[in-house]
């Protein structure tokens, strides 16, 4: 959220939804406990407290100095350690049953249910973790933004789906297979002769599919730009696309290239564990069945110019707030259409058949 609506939701929170939220218990309340705490420290005061909206970056010292606290802390690996303990005398606890619905009941007891932290999931979550902040955006994410992140607008459900998968460690590959009897050697890649690992089949494989199609996305990406480096093949970028947040050399904000990582990065990986399935489990599995580059190349350049026209399809107007800006549309696409400099201003609107152009 922008810091505007940051600073007026805190207002609106202490003020206008205050009673309301204490109605229900401060179930499903983002931040409730900071809330919580505040009102503590507002009530046991004798005088009126007031508070005033400030317009940010007016100049104002007061608001350039807690912007800048804001920031620093943004920043911080490990957050600060802040007492919001309230007295037994003024937390006031459960929810009213005339102020909740079934629900918010229903959020209540998920709230406190408590859940095991698989191995697997911590693991990619931290990967994914450095990944952002090193190659991809220059702020720490948080697990609730990663998991969040995964639901992206720009990402089709069946490929959201398949993230969510990897990012648990879900996916039925490497040791799964060696508590099988007569299924060991699925565990291992009959290409490179490893373990067979989601890491390794997405980035580290010497398959021609896998390395084909990232060789195809670097290709696009210097087409695309010269002043953004390329973020290294990783899992971690993989899982973190939906969060890619790029900046040209001056510092200025690459919508439509943020954009096309993102569809790039997610469709490339699905793409490369569906080829992956062909190879392992709709053919022999004796390690000599490979794709051919050409083949691989037709069904990557498919992919993409699916998600072209269908970001064509969804300037729509008939798609209400789901359709897409004509103009985001052609910032992420432009540069990479075949005949682009004839096609029509307005081409992701017109009705043109457009496609990716040839990449060499």
């Amino acid at each position: 959220m922008q810091p505007q609506r940051d600073s007026q939701y805190a207002i609106d929170g202490l003020t206008t939804h205050l009673n309301r939220w204490q109605d229900r218990g401060w179930i499903g309340i983002e931040n409730a406990q900071l809330f919580r705490s505040a009102a503590y420290h507002l009530r046991k005061r004798s005088a009126i407290t007031t508070f005033e909206w400030v317009k940010g970056h007016n100049g104002n010292l007061g608001n350039e100095g807690a912007d800048e606290l804001a920031a620093q802390g943004a920043q911080q690996a490990q957050s600060d350690n802040i007492d919001l303990t309230v007295p037994d005398q003024w937390n006031l606890t459960g929810a009213k049953l005339l102020g909740i619905t079934q629900a918010i009941a229903y959020t209540g007891i998920k709230q406190h249910q408590t859940y095991n932290s698989r191995p697997a999931t911590l693991e990619y979550l931290d990967k994914t973790y450095h990944c952002v902040n090193d190659h991809l955006r220059h702020q720490y994410p948080t697990n609730s933004h990663m998991w969040q992140a995964l639901r992206h607008k720009d990402i089709t459900r069946k490929i959201s789906d398949f993230l969510w998968k990897v990012m648990h460690g879900a996916m039925r590959v490497g040791k799964y297979w060696s508590h099988i009897p007569g299924y060991e050697h699925r565990g291992i890649c009959p290409t490179c002769g490893v373990e067979d690992s989601m890491d390794h089949i997405l980035v580290e494989c010497t398959a021609t599919d896998c390395t084909r199609i990232w060789e195809l996305c670097h290709q696009i990406w210097l087409k695309k730009t010269n002043q953004v480096p390329w973020p290294p093949k990783h899992i971690g970028n993989i899982l973190g696309a939906p969060l890619a947040d790029f900046c040209d050399n001056e510092q200025v904000r690459q919508t439509g290239l943020s954009r096309l990582y993102r569809i790039m990065m997610t469709e490339s990986a699905h793409l490369i564990w569906r080829l992956r399935c062909e190879r392992r489990i709709d053919s022999p599995d004796d390690g000599n069945f490979t794709h051919t580059i050409g083949e691989v190349d037709r069904r990557w350049m498919a992919v993409m110019n699916t998600r072209l026209r269908l970001d064509c399809e969804m300037t729509r107007q008939k798609y209400g707030k789901k359709a897409l800006s004509e103009q985001i549309v052609q910032t992420t696409w432009c540069g990479l259409l075949e005949n682009e400099h004839r096609l029509p201003p307005n081409w992701a609107t017109s009705g043109f058949l457009v496609g990716m152009g040839p990449l060499t």
